[in-house]
């Protein structure tokens, strides 16, 4: 049954897999009732090089880590209007305010430079429909992978180009969705006013 809500979308859900962001969200936006606002939110920019905080990963006395991308998912609460983040590498909350977790993990109060993250936000249908990955990304040139590969099949949305349109997801021009900013994503989504 699909979950009609925010408050049903469990964080047992879907059998998560380490460092297969894109694979667990995907997974995660099968649940949700088409009727809801949702988007797949892959974070990047073009160096592949995104500072992020609070992730169960983290090392270190900052407790930052680099991602070349990291995926999240947003709902809009239906009852409350309220958006939520989902994140399985966080270390706040499940699900997260977005004001907050945007705030702590991306720090909007910082100048990152040529680090400064970008956001490709995807509502959830057109995720499910275009995404596809054979995982390649996460091999190393003699075969062997980089983190064990999910136990599901691989995944490949009925629309999708072909069989990895992973990259263009990461890749913050053009493409499915819309392309952010972090002030950006937070006034469309937060009711952020940018100082």
């Amino acid at each position: 049954m699909p979950v009609e809500s925010t408050q049903t979308l469990r964080r047992g859900q879907v059998a998560v897999t380490p460092y297969y962001c894109e694979e667990n969200i995907y997974l995660l936006c099968q649940q949700l009732d088409p009727a809801l606002t949702a988007h797949a939110v892959f974070i990047s920019n073009a160096q592949k090089e995104v500072p992020y905080w609070c992730q169960r990963v983290a090392t270190g006395p900052e407790g930052i880590i680099f991602w070349d991308y990291h995926v999240v998912l947003l709902v809009k609460d239906p009852d409350s209007g309220a958006t939520w983040v989902y994140d399985y590498d966080t270390k706040l909350p499940w699900p997260c305010p977005a004001r907050q977790y945007f705030e702590m993990s991306c720090r909007p109060h910082m100048d990152l430079g040529p680090y400064q993250h970008s956001f490709r936000a995807i509502p959830h249908q057109d995720f499910l429909d275009h995404f596809s990955s054979d995982r390649s990304d996460m091999k190393r040139p003699d075969g062997t992978w980089q983190s064990p590969p999910p136990l599901h099949p691989l995944l490949r949305g009925p629309k999708a180009a072909h069989a990895h349109t992973l990259p263009e997801f990461i890749d913050m021009t053009g493409g499915i969705g819309t392309v952010l900013t972090l002030h950006e994503l937070m006034e469309m989504f937060c009711n952020y006013v940018t100082p």
